[in-house]
């Protein structure tokens, strides 16, 4: 049986894909001794192996925000990084995604990723990653409690 504040984070991130009209929602911890991270949290997953797969940092869109500690995005069209190189992508196939890196209130490291999707062509826009970063925020009080 779930606890509450799982229910809570999963009820945030399905929020968060219906204000981001996104399709697919995800949320990692990392492992501070391995700087990999894991998804505990999925919404709009289409894919087993994605619950499977770990995040290393510099490896993929997730892995980019944790080594930049910033929000990274790719989509189609942009030349930067193709979908191709990202597993979570691939495996759910999104063709346009967002991953914001949660740092904790006055840390300097990434403590978690949040990875949200879409499976149109339709890339998130400045004005929907500053949108979606407010929200983020919210999870992240729930999250790194």
């Amino acid at each position: 049986m779930e606890n509450l504040a799982d229910i809570a984070i999963e009820r945030e991130l399905s929020a968060l894909c219906s204000r981001a009209d996104a399709d697919f929602a995800a949320l990692a911890g990392l492992r501070k001794s391995e700087r990999q991270a894991k998804w505990e949290y999925l919404w709009g997953s289409r894919s087993l192996r994605t619950r499977q797969m770990t995040v290393a940092s510099g490896i993929g869109l997730a892995g980019m925000a944790i080594r930049h500690g910033s929000v990274c995005r790719i989509d189609s069209l942009s030349g930067l990084m193709k979908p191709a190189d990202c597993p979570v992508m691939l495996a759910e196939h999104l063709k346009a995604a967002a991953a914001f890196a949660l740092v904790a209130t006055g840390g300097l490291n990434p403590e978690g990723i949040l990875f949200i999707g879409r499976r149109t062509d339709k890339a998130f826009s400045d004005d929907e990653i500053t949108a979606v970063a407010q929200l983020v925020a919210g999870i992240k009080k729930l999250y790194l409690l």
